[in-house]
């Protein structure tokens, strides 16, 4: 058993042949067999300086973000970089450790970014009564027949994480709305969860932004 930075798993990862977590060399790697996914941070400083992000577009005027279902916490990270106070929330402790070590590593690159993971699921943070001015939702896409095979990062996020439910992420939306403006990260062409104030749209995929809703006043107020 191999512990760290508050997480805890076996160095083989003991399932069936496919992607697995392991501890090479001191550090975590995630692979299949045949290959290592590249999880380095060099891409986030090269995204950020790209500029004109649609994500950035749709938290604009946002200074603390909450990425309730982080992934591997390139969108999280490319936020920082970008100047927002991150917390990025992955409830699979596998991918959590992954995370946890990309943003040491980015801290490294950067001492001055303002990003924290947390290993547990989304809405305690927003029944916590903690603020952010954006929740946003990236959800694991249901497979596409039309598409072609999916890049190995979400070959190996798909065999480790389930799709979220559409009736349970819209359920996170509805929660979410009481506490902060909503974004929700969708293919181009799928329907929204619900109506949105606006969508901001890049190539592939689309930003549906939805206003915080204003508290409800109790009874007799």
């Amino acid at each position: 058993m191999v512990e760290g930075r508050g997480w805890r798993f076996s160095d083989i990862d003991h399932r069936p042949p496919g992607w697995q977590l392991l501890w090479q060399e001191g550090r975590l790697v995630v692979a299949d067999g045949r290959s290592k996914l590249s999880l380095g941070v060099d891409e986030i400083f090269r995204r950020a300086r790209g500029g004109n992000l649609a994500i950035a577009k749709a938290c604009r005027g946002a200074r603390r973000v909450h990425d309730a279902l982080a992934g591997w916490g390139t969108d999280a990270m490319t936020l920082a970089v970008l100047g927002l106070d991150v917390v990025a929330t992955e409830q699979d402790a596998r991918v959590h450790a992954v995370l946890a070590e990309r943003i040491v590593a980015l801290r490294t690159a950067n001492p001055g970014v303002s990003i924290e993971s947390k290993n547990v699921e989304a809405s305690r943070l927003w029944r916590a009564s903690e603020h952010f001015d954006v929740v946003y939702l990236d959800p694991m896409f249901e497979p596409h027949p039309t598409t072609a095979l999916a890049s190995g990062r979400m070959q190996a996020l798909e065999a480790w994480v389930a799709p979220t439910p559409t009736e349970d992420l819209v359920e996170m939306l509805d929660l979410a709305r009481g506490v902060a403006r909503v974004v929700v990260k969708r293919r181009r062409k799928d329907p929204a969860l619900e109506a949105p104030d606006w969508s901001i749209r890049a190539k592939a995929v689309r930003f549906d932004v939805y206003r915080q809703r204003p508290p409800i006043a109790p009874p007799g107020g």
